[in-house]
């Protein structure tokens, strides 16, 4: 959910392999590895290059997202 409103759902591992959303793949992307010697790679996440009132939509069998 961002703002509310839900702009990503479907089988967990199908969201995890392959977030839609930007919201999604930065939420995905603030997960604390265990790999203390890896460096955090965190996704940008810019609202203006998304639209707050989109639909959700399929986008792959029984994975939808507001894109």
């Amino acid at each position: 959910m961002y703002r509310g409103r839900i702009v990503e759902m479907g089988q967990t591992a199908a969201i995890f392999a392959s977030p839609q959303h930007p919201y999604t793949r930065a939420l995905l992307s603030a997960v604390p590895q265990l790999n203390p010697d890896r460096r955090p790679t965190r996704a940008p996440l810019d609202p203006s290059t998304f639209d707050l009132r989109a639909n959700l939509r399929e986008v792959s069998a029984g994975h939808f997202a507001a894109v």
